[in-house]
């Protein structure tokens, strides 16, 4: 019977706003009462249909030996004339009370110790213990490391470092990965006035690394003379490519990875690819390419492609586009595919002739790179050869 009657009052009281200031009350040892306004199964107005019900209902609140007091009133049914002491109110004399009605009265005594001892020493954390009070139950040590963090945390904390580096005494740097959250929640609480309510944003508030940077460019030399370290390519970070020191007279980036893999032998030349969309940020950090001269760039004729491009110029002037043409999509225009991108605005910082093949592209769709043929490159690469030699003997 107890199960039917109170299953209202008892999903009122489990949502989680209302669990956490019960339990705040209760640690708090907060002696307040708590009332609560009962609603029968049925109206009065339905005593006939429903008598039994209604009668089994007020006996399951009117019971001896429970944890509440009741409130009653006299109600005027239909059919059943007056009912005397028809509750309308329950009452727990505590927070503590409640949560022992709720079933977690055992709960609350196993975890007022744990709580004390934490939020004694460290009353900022009274919400995160609370928060993950089931976890520190459960989990041995998970109390004894929360303490640790927090004298971590609240003393001279290392920044600027990857998450290994951190060494707080008793604490490796495994358990920060498992509890990631845990561990923001921790700084959070003790630092509110960051912004850190997630381990990502914790990380970036500290500048805290979790993990290497993967190498995501490719440099290769597309001239047998031209070496770095003794290497003709490699796969390196945006960082590691800023250190390079490679006397190349010329620079070829491409968006597409198979196309700088078979890129064509030029004198004195590099191809960079292989990051996508993301190359132009990475290579943003390498100021040697500021002394390139012939910097060339290759993307998909399409609107990312143009404003990849566009990007690329505001940090570096002085490149060039190439096969990126109206004249070339005209001739290809049998291999133009949808542009599913969101539509926009021409970008800033393009050349006449960009800007013609952006409008020519408007509507038409895209044109990616690999649907180019590779004579298209070698005839490119033959007429820049001539231009640069005419400029030498002009020189």
């Amino acid at each position: 019977m107890g199960g039917r009657y109170d299953d209202a009052l008892r999903k009122k009281l489990s949502g989680q706003k209302k669990l956490t200031q019960l339990w705040t009350a209760a640690l708090g040892r907060d002696a307040e009462p708590y009332s609560y306004v009962l609603t029968p199964p049925y109206p009065f107005s339905s005593w006939n249909r429903h008598f039994r019900e209604m009668m089994d209902w007020a006996s399951f609140w009117r019971q001896p030996g429970a944890c509440w007091t009741v409130e009653t009133q006299t109600k005027r049914t239909q059919g059943g004339g007056r009912q005397h002491d028809m509750p309308v109110r329950v009452r727990f004399a505590s927070a503590k009370t409640v949560l022992r009605y709720l079933g977690m009265g055992r709960m609350l005594d196993w975890f007022r110790p744990v709580y004390d001892a934490i939020a004694g020493k460290y009353p900022a954390l009274s919400a995160v213990c609370l928060h993950y009070r089931e976890n520190l139950l459960t989990e041995a040590g998970l109390a004894e490391n929360m303490m640790r963090l927090a004298g971590y945390f609240q003393g001279a904390y290392k920044t600027d470092c990857y998450l290994r580096e951190i060494d707080i005494p008793g604490v490796d740097t495994k358990f920060m990965e498992n509890h990631r959250e845990l561990t923001a929640s921790i700084f959070q609480a003790l630092h509110p006035e960051l912004s850190c309510g997630s381990f990502r944003s914790f990380c970036m508030a500290l500048r805290i690394r979790e993990k290497a940077p993967e190498p995501n460019i490719y440099i290769r030399s597309l001239d047998p003379e031209l070496t770095f370290g003794g290497m003709s390519g490699a796969k390196v970070t945006g960082e590691q490519l800023a250190k390079l020191a490679v006397p190349a007279r010329q620079v070829f980036v491409v968006e597409n990875k198979i196309n700088g893999m078979v890129f064509p032998s030029v004198p004195g030349s590099l191809v960079l690819f292989g990051a996508g969309n993301g190359i132009v940020p990475e290579l943003a950090a390498a100021p040697w390419l500021q002394r390139i001269q012939r910097l060339w760039y290759w993307g998909d004729l399409d609107r990312e492609g143009f404003a990849i491009l566009a990007r690329f110029r505001g940090k570096y002037p002085q490149v060039r586009s190439f096969l990126m043409s109206r004249e070339l999509l005209a001739r290809y225009a049998d291999f133009l595919v949808e542009d599913t991108s969101a539509p926009g605005a021409m970008p800033d910082g393009l050349t006449p002739a960009e800007q013609a093949c952006w409008q020519a592209l408007d509507g038409a769709g895209r044109l990616e790179q690999e649907r180019i043929p590779m004579r298209e490159v070698t005839e490119f690469l033959r007429r820049n050869a001539e231009e640069e030699d005419m400029r030498r003997r002009e020189g």
